[in-house]
C-alpha cells in the first residue's frame, strides 16, 4: 500500500509551555471504552497517510485493522490515562523494503513507541521515520493555536502530529 499524500497533517510543538500542561493532563477518573471504535475512521485515515497496512474488506465497510501492523492499547491496562488518545507510527526501511506500524492508547508516546520497537526487534541501526501524534475528533477546541489551524484548513482537525526531533542515520 502506498502512503496517501492528499494532504500534509498539521504539526504542533507540544513542548511549548502553554500546550504542554494540556497534553500531559492525565486523569484516572474518567473511564474510556476499550479500543474506542469511534476513532476507527480516523485510524484508517492515518494508516492510509503513512502506508500502514489494513486488511481490505470492501468499499462499503471500514477496513479491518491488520493486527500485525496496528495495535490498540487495552485501556484496562492503563490505570492513569491521558485525557486525549495518542498514537505513534513507525516506518521502517530495510534492504529496499518499506513497512509501517501504528499504535494508539491513552498513555505516553515513549511507552507506546518502545512497545513497537520491542515487538518488531527494531535496532538503533535501522533507519526509521517516527511520527508521534494525537487522535481527537473535536480538534482540541480549547487550544487557540490548533483551532486557528482548523479554520485555515476549513475542516475540523481529526488528528495531528507532535513536532519532535528524532535522529536519523545518513
Amino acid at each position: 500500500m502506498e502512503a496517501g499524500k492528499e494532504f500534509e497533517p498539521l504539526v504542533f510543538n507540544t513542548h511549548n509551555h502553554r500546550l504542554r500542561g494540556h497534553f500531559e493532563n492525565y486523569s484516572g477518573k474518567k473511564e474510556f471504552e476499550n479500543g474506542e471504535p469511534e476513532f476507527d475512521e480516523i485510524r484508517q485515515e492515518i494508516a492510509k497517510h503513512f502506508g500502514v497496512p489494513f486488511v481490505e474488506e470492501n468499499e462499503d465497510e471500514l477496513s479491518k485493522q491488520d493486527e500485525g501492523h496496528i495495535f490498540i492499547i487495552d485501556n484496562k491496562l492503563v490505570p492513569n490515562q491521558r485525557h486525549y488518545r495518542a498514537f505513534c507510527v513507525v516506518v521502517r526501511e530495510k534492504d529496499g523494503k518499506r513497512d509501517a506500524w501504528y499504535i494508539d492508547g491513552r498513555m505516553p508516546h515513549a511507552t507506546m513507541l518502545l512497545r513497537l520497537y520491542n515487538h518488531y526487534g527494531v535496532s538503533e541501526e535501522d533507519r526509521n521515520e517516527v511520527s508521534l501524534g494525537f487522535l481527537d475528533d473535536e480538534g482540541f477546541p480549547n487550544i487557540p493555536e490548533i483551532q486557528e489551524k482548523a479554520e485555515e484548513q476549513k475542516k475540523p482537525i481529526r488528528w495531528f502530529i507532535r513536532e519532535t526531533v528524532s535522529p536519523t542515520k545518513e
